[in-house]
């Protein structure tokens, strides 16, 4: 598989995509039914087309208002557009409220940058803490590009966990707004475990965990754990 690949900036630091060595066991899991998977697909993309659509039209008043704010608290557009990684290793263009300054480098992952702090609007700050910043994913959703729950999907200079990801099967699921990692620490965990989660989520996957993902973000959006 060949994916496109950014050149790293001078502001990115160096010592987080030096090459992995150690990679961490993964545990065996039974391998899923052909026909129950292709139900399970069937019934989560009718589900994320209807999540989507009622989605969008409940948030339509608070997006513009959330549009109108990063407009106004900070020069630049009010939408970003990254490559990302998703289904079968396929890049993908994400949609999101901007959360950083204008001239902040395009396409690399916050954890990535030295001082990303300095980089963040105040009103950004806020958007990142409760999620919304997300919220134009649901237009990602309609086209089919990202499920409501599944992997977070990462830009491509993140190349350990892509790494990881590809190896232990995680692309094989559509990425999503929410999934389990993100109930079970966020940005609190190592990308080892995020890898390890993403797998266990790809090869046990239902629509009794989907439903349990997204009941558990709720609260745990709303408290803002994890986020950073």
């Amino acid at each position: 598989m060949e994916m496109t690949t950014i050149q790293r900036d001078e502001q990115v630091n160096p010592a987080v995509t030096a090459p992995e060595v150690n990679q961490p066991a993964l545990p065996e899991y039974p391998p899923q039914d052909p026909r129950r998977l292709r139900l399970y697909s069937c019934v989560k993309r009718a589900f994320d087309l209807f999540a989507a659509v009622v989605g969008l039209l409940l948030a339509c008043i608070p997006m513009l208002i959330i549009g109108a704010c990063v407009w106004c608290s900070t020069k630049g557009p009010t939408f970003i557009k990254q490559e990302r990684v998703g289904q079968h290793g396929k890049v993908f263009t994400i949609y999101k409220f901007r959360t950083m300054v204008y001239d902040a480098p395009h396409d690399v992952a916050t954890s990535l940058l030295k001082n990303a702090d300095s980089y963040i609007t105040p009103f950004g700050r806020f958007l990142r803490k409760t999620s919304l910043d997300e919220l134009p994913q649901l237009i990602n959703v309609l086209k089919g590009e990202m499920s409501l729950v599944g992997f977070r999907p990462v830009v491509l200079t993140e190349k350990k966990l892509n790494a990881l990801r590809e190896k232990y099967g995680v692309f094989a699921c559509k990425p999503g707004i929410t999934g389990l990692a993100q109930i079970r620490g966020r940005d609190d965990i190592s990308y080892k475990e995020k890898a390890r989660i993403d797998a266990e989520y790809a090869a046990t996957r239902s629509i009794k965990l989907d439903l349990y993902c997204l009941l558990k973000t709720i609260p745990f959006a709303a408290s803002q754990k994890g986020a950073r």
